[in-house]
């Protein structure tokens, strides 16, 4: 069974990291990963330096039209072409149009609804999309409300993190790399700074706390489009005293063990990695309805939760952990416990498990004669 993996993403986001995952776990010498990926991109350098099969091409106008009749030839060597990205879904749907006749799996991980076009809603409901993998219970509901037909098509198949990074072992100190003071109780949030993650809510959050408290600090870890917007409004607030901005970190699984408390404050999510990576660093949580998070964080369990945008009652939970370390230890250890159940391991053989029904009810007798990707340049424009 060969399956061709399609990423069109420049950097490296989470998708990328369920592909490197999903293609790392794989123990089963009959299955032949391959990864079509944007050239010149942070998952084409991975490609290299792992010995990953790759092809790579653009994904722009009119480059994709180009990649779309190479990927109509490839599709042939490949038993299933798995599309992890909005624009992996648009290049294989435009293979469709020109003939491509391989099963399609494609990869949900956003939850807002996709756009009400024909052609958004065609390329949902072609029927060589077999399955679309929503990587949280939300989002399934999300894509059977949005389709008018091929709603058994969705199914859930939960993200997957690597538990071995988190062993609660704290690296260099946070809080003297940034001197942050050794009794401030410290409340981070690691996620890109997008305008769907509500950074804005997370500071309004921490004005609140401040009236209260000074003995409190607050950590965003992360880089992005709204960065600028968040530090202004720290300012604008008077609180930018107490809130640190890290810039992007690649060492999130040492710095996660040393918070006191996280507090994600999403408007929207996929399933939120970042709260199994609090789990799995033994952190309390507090968080929003968004996305799959309440699949996660089950209230007075493993975490606390209040509705997007609700300053008030996240305000009220950030007190409430921080007046009940005791009833906040337990809630992180339940957490601890509940982040094994989303491990890669589990994601990886969810997904394999599903490439084999998949190739078992699809399989064409004449799969084309292979031939040998190895960093081989699809053209672009």
């Amino acid at each position: 069974m060969r399956i061709l993996h399609i990423s069109s993403e420049k950097s490296w986001r989470g998708g990328e990291n369920q592909i490197a995952y999903l293609i790392g776990e794989n123990h089963d010498t009959a299955i032949e990963n391959v990864v079509l990926c944007r050239k010149g991109s942070v998952f084409e350098q991975y490609c290299r330096k792992n010995g990953i099969p790759y092809y790579a091409g653009s994904f722009t106008w009119p480059g994709i039209l180009i990649n779309a009749v190479r990927l109509l030839q490839l599709s042939r060597e490949f038993d299933i072409v798995h599309a992890h990205t909005a624009k992996a879904h648009l290049l294989t749907h435009l293979s469709q149009m020109m003939g491509m006749k391989s099963p399609v799996l494609v990869a949900r991980r956003v939850e807002f609804v996709p756009h009400d076009s024909y052609f958004t809603r065609k390329r949902y409901e072609h029927p060589n999309v077999v399955r679309i993998i929503c990587v949280a219970e939300k989002i399934r509901e999300v894509m059977r409300n949005y389709l008018h037909t091929g709603k058994d098509r969705c199914i859930t198949i939960h993200s997957g993190i690597d538990l071995s990074r988190f062993d609660g072992i704290p690296g260099a100190s946070i809080r003297e790399e940034f001197g942050i003071a050794d009794h401030a109780y410290l409340i981070g949030i690691t996620s890109a700074l997008a305008s769907e993650k509500g950074h804005d809510t997370f500071l309004k959050v921490a004005a609140n706390i401040l009236k209260i408290t000074g003995n409190v600090h607050f950590l965003i870890v992360g880089s992005g489009a709204t960065e600028q917007a968040v530090r202004d409004l720290a300012v604008s607030l008077d609180i930018s005293g107490n809130v640190t901005f890290t810039g992007f970190r690649k060492d999130v699984d040492q710095i996660l063990p040393q918070l006191d408390l996280f507090l994600i404050t999403s408007d929207q999510e996929g399933l939120s990695n970042a709260v199994l990576e609090a789990f799995a660093s033994n952190v309390p949580v507090v968080g929003t309805r968004a996305g799959g998070i309440p699949e996660m964080v089950i209230p007075n369990e493993t975490g606390l939760l209040a509705e997007p945008g609700d300053v008030h009652s996240l305000t009220e939970h950030v007190k409430y952990m921080m007046s009940n370390p005791e009833e906040a230890r337990i809630m992180a250890s339940k957490g601890a416990l509940k982040a094994i159940e989303f491990s890669k391991q589990r994601t990886a053989e969810k997904t394999y498990s599903l490439y084999k029904e998949v190739f078992s009810d699809s399989h064409q007798d004449d799969p084309g004669i292979p031939q040998e990707p190895s960093g081989n340049t699809v053209p672009s424009s």
